[in-house]
């Protein structure tokens, strides 16, 4: 395992370049995921995406997203949270959308994370590769 971080930290600028994707979920999130959702908002002055709703193959919809399952995905994050990480990141742009579903999750689990950030670091900018420790502060 050690072989493989030094063979990826020294290879990171090369692997980029490549567009290597060092995290799924972020990249379809960022690349697919939200800017559907930005859209589908724009074109239909909602977020109410129908469960069987797929993502058109013609303008204005991003070309990356294409036949997804925007529908499917929707459902699933709001029954089941999925994406929780991504949303809870950039919840200002999930909220501006219309979507508040995480608002009680939010509430019960990051913003207590996010006071004691901001108290130990004088703000709230976390890191992305940020890992609550195990132990308290």
């Amino acid at each position: 395992m050690k072989r493989y971080a030094e063979q990826a930290a020294r290879d990171a600028d090369v692997l980029k370049e490549l567009g290597f994707v060092w995290d799924h979920y972020w990249t379809e999130w960022n690349e697919r995921i939200f800017p559907v959702l930005e859209t589908f908002k724009m074109v239909n002055g909602h977020n109410n995406i129908p469960h069987s709703f797929v993502v058109p193959s013609t303008k204005p919809w991003p070309k990356k997203s294409h036949g997804l399952s925007i529908g499917e995905i929707v459902y699933h994050i709001r029954t089941n949270c999925n994406y929780f990480d991504q949303i809870s990141r950039n919840v200002d742009r999930f909220a501006s959308l219309g979507f508040e579903l995480l608002k009680k999750k939010r509430n019960q689990r990051v913003e207590p994370i996010l006071a004691t950030f901001e108290v130990l670091h004088g703000h709230r900018d976390i890191p992305i590769d940020f890992v609550v420790p195990s132990e308290a502060p």
